[in-house]
């Protein structure tokens, strides 16, 4: 009976070993999926980028740094012209990203802006861009974030905003060179 109730104990101590591996998220072909991705995303072969980077949340649905496959799978969405599903997985990026990580904020909010102005959703573009601008205003890329903005002033025919946006990047432009 002793031995029937240490088995019992050790099969149970392995189910919560298991349970446990399997909640935290990690899985070490996910990292060969996200590097793969990034691959491709390189190689502009942006379906195949996308395939992999669902097959990390697919294998790793709770990974800690699942924002990070939600960014890049957004970019990739975004270079697909998948505008919707770009703004989807950027704004999950942005819900997932830790709230010290500014960097990746201003990425977040620069590409979907980016989104929403090539979906024609301009006023969501303008409040993005700007976010990215008080976020980090000193950012080596401010000035096409500026750039961007006025584009989208520009479309809603806010024309005394596009020139402010517009001298503001040719500023950016002259202090980072």
């Amino acid at each position: 009976m002793k031995k029937f109730m240490h088995y019992q104990c050790l099969f149970y101590v392995f189910v919560a070993l298991f349970l446990y591996a399997c909640s935290s998220g990690y899985n070490k072909y996910a990292d060969e999926y996200y590097e793969q991705g990034l691959i491709l995303f390189e190689k502009m072969e942006y379906d195949r980028s996308i395939e992999n980077f669902t097959k990390v949340l697919e294998i790793a649905p709770y990974g800690e740094e699942n924002y990070k496959v939600y960014f890049n799978r957004g970019q990739a969405y975004l270079k697909n012209r998948q505008y919707d599903k770009a703004i989807y997985d950027l704004t999950k990026a942005f819900e997932m990203t830790p709230r010290g990580e500014k960097e990746m904020q201003f990425q977040i909010y620069s590409s979907r802006g980016d989104a929403w102005l090539n979906n024609g959703e301009y006023a969501n573009a303008i409040e993005d861009y700007s976010r990215a601008i008080a976020l980090l205003p000193k950012h080596k890329e401010i000035k096409y974030v500026y750039n961007n903005r006025g584009w989208a002033w520009e479309r809603r025919a806010e024309y005394d905003k596009t020139i402010e946006d517009n001298t503001l990047f040719a500023q950016q432009g002259s202090l980072h060179v």
